[in-house]
């Protein structure tokens, strides 16, 4: 309700839709917006909103961690070449967090998407988040900006075992990750992003 709030309060006209009464995502769509879905979607779903994608729209996506895992939801991301780090980030500077290690307050990157977020609007919270990785060496028609990311004191705590500490265990992987970041893709018509 809070995210709906937000984007009426900057009058934006949205309409909810179920991907299973469409064929594909309306024409008219400026942009979609996924928001932290619970279940995966279904392969037909994931293949209509990459095909939006390949067709030049803009989608939103924001996740935070399931136990499940989302192998469509997923398969949206790896067409852009990003793929997700399966566990959730704890964070390990008191700095980077809010009452709790697992509610992040990522550092804000100088991107031109952060630049509005300053004053009493510079603090993003990430609860429960997991890493979105890129690829390291640049890809042809690709373009990534990361703008959210931890410290190097984070770690990621793997979904299998049971968090007994936010401190680096065997197994947890070592920061710093990104939990935000925009993918463009060229194609013939403009970009997918």
């Amino acid at each position: 309700n809070g995210f709906l709030t937000a984007i009426e309060k900057e009058n934006i006209d949205y309409e909810t839709i179920s991907l299973l009464e469409h064929d594909a995502i309306p024409e008219d769509a400026q942009c979609v917006i996924i928001h932290a879905p619970e279940n995966d979607f279904s392969a037909d779903d994931a293949d209509k909103v990459i095909a939006y994608l390949n067709n030049g729209g803009m989608v939103i996506m924001t996740m935070e961690y399931v136990q499940e895992e989302q192998s469509h939801y997923e398969r949206i991301l790896s067409e852009f070449g990003m793929t997700l780090q399966r566990g959730m980030i704890a964070e390990n500077d008191t700095a980077g967090y809010y009452q709790a290690p697992f509610y992040l307050l990522p550092n804000i990157e100088d991107a031109e998407e952060t630049s509005g977020l300053t004053g009493q609007h510079k603090y993003v919270m990430s609860p429960f988040a997991q890493s979105v990785t890129v690829p390291e060496n640049s890809v042809e028609g690709m373009t990534y900006t990361k703008l959210l990311t931890t410290s190097d004191k984070a770690v990621l705590k793997r979904g299998e075992k049971q968090v007994t500490t936010y401190e680096k265990e065997d197994g947890d992987i070592e920061g710093p990750f990104c939990v935000g970041v925009k993918a463009q893709k060229e194609l013939e018509s403009g970009e997918g992003t």
